[in-house]
């Protein structure tokens, strides 16, 4: 990079991607288990399945055709939704323990990218991952016309990153002004999956739960696999609202974040990190 030439977005995509690359290379145990969560998670339903209930009722419940194959791809929405959050807000909050996070945020760099687009190459890297390690048995069930479904699938897990990137940057200033910030991230995430509707349906939540799982994006993603794995009658028409409920969520919450990092930067600036 030149002297003169103020870095952006895409040098702190670089630099996370060589930080990512190095962080699975020095913890292969962390990247076999990114491998074989998504069977550790079905498996483990199964089991408790089989014991208490019935798979045919459960994909009644569901409105799914095949409960293996929805709960694999569930699995991966899970974990993308759960990968972004700990990448981004995770950022935050581990250099801030170690103390780097001033330093971070002294760059030339608004504060606002850095924590956007820091932990976006981590969730993708492992979404990624996850999606790769289901291919076999989704092959195994469905042939190669599976090979389409999952790449489909892992459109939708992208664009359901987009507005949990802004909602990360909100958890992310969040725990800038409050103390305890590790119990916060730490409840949020099974609170957010609770809302998903990933491994039960949302129609059983309270109805107030019900109607905050509507401003989540998760949600629609799992909807969308639900749909990729039946393809019912209006199937183009349900993608495409899907699709724009999606996109539109994540204008609001990028717009809400960007909005408040930078009605904080200049007090956080004056203020410092403690």
């Amino acid at each position: 990079m030149l002297v003169n030439e103020m870095p952006g977005i895409f040098d702190v995509i670089r630099a996370q991607l060589h930080s990512t690359y190095y962080w699975y290379k020095n913890n292969k145990g962390m990247f076999f288990m990114m491998v074989v969560w998504p069977y550790i998670m079905v498996g483990m339903i199964f089991f408790l399945g089989g014991i208490f209930g019935n798979p045919k009722v459960y994909a009644d419940r569901m409105g799914v055709a095949n409960p293996v194959l929805f709960l694999f791809s569930a699995s991966i929405v899970a974990q993308s939704t759960i990968n972004i959050i700990d990448s981004s807000a995770g950022f935050v909050l581990y250099n801030r323990w170690i103390g780097t996070l001033t330093y971070i945020f002294l760059s030339p760099i608004k504060h606002f990218k850095i924590i956007l687009f820091s932990g976006l190459p981590e969730a993708l890297f492992g979404s990624f991952i996850a999606l790769f390690s289901i291919t076999p048995v989704i092959v195994y069930y469905v042939g190669l016309l599976g090979l389409a479904e999952l790449f489909v699938v892992f459109f939708f897990i992208i664009l359901g990153m987009i507005p949990m990137m802004g909602i990360s940057v909100l958890i992310s200033l969040v725990t800038l002004w409050v103390k305890e910030e590790s119990n916060i991230l730490n409840s949020l995430v099974p609170f957010i999956l609770l809302l998903s509707g990933v491994f039960y349906p949302i129609k059983i939540l309270p109805s107030v739960l019900q109607y905050i799982s509507n401003i989540l994006p998760v949600p629609y993603v799992v909807e969308a696999v639900k749909l990729i794995g039946t393809l019912t009658s209006g199937f183009g028409e349900k993608i495409f609202f899907i699709i724009l409920i999606v996109s539109l969520l994540g204008l609001g919450y990028n717009a809400i974040s960007m909005i408040l990092v930078r009605a904080g930067e200049t007090k956080l600036r004056a203020r410092g990190i403690e």
